[in-house]
């Protein structure tokens, strides 16, 4: 599967290759993870979501299910050099959400998309509340 980074325009064989991958998704030949979010912010809240790969495989793919999934607690590892030296000991949550279905007409999807986003930040603020799935005492800030 294709993996396009967050601020990169994707090339035309990048976009084709991400075609392909929703049209095995369309199939059920494969499963398929987008983070419209990229990265966080500084701060561990999600960015605007980038749309364009969710909407072309809402349209190859649109009897598929979409589950939503919110990791908190490794928000501040911003890439591959953080994660090797600093992710040990750090302790992450983790909730799923779904199914979603995807609406039928491609003309809904942005108001899809916003509502997925809505139920990520739930999603996100559930984790860091007292009483939700986190352990006592854990926040989001690192």
């Amino acid at each position: 599967f294709p993996a396009l980074l967050q601020g990169a325009r994707a090339t035309r064989a990048e976009y084709a290759a991400l075609g392909e991958a929703a049209d095995a998704v369309g199939r059920g030949e494969r499963s398929m993870i987008i983070f419209p979010e990229g990265h966080r912010s500084r701060d561990g809240e999600l960015q605007p979501f980038m749309t364009q790969g969710l909407r072309l495989l809402f349209r190859r793919a649109r009897q598929r299910p979409v589950y939503l999934a919110v990791l908190d607690g490794l928000w501040p590892l911003r890439g591959i050099k953080d994660i090797a030296l600093r992710l040990a000991g750090r302790t992450a949550r983790v909730t799923i959400q779904g199914p979603y279905a995807i609406p039928p007409y491609p003309h809904d999807h942005d108001t899809f998309i916003a509502s997925l986003r809505a139920d990520m930040a739930a999603m996100l603020d559930r984790l860091a509340t007292p009483g939700g799935v986190p352990p006592t005492g854990a926040t989001r800030s690192a």
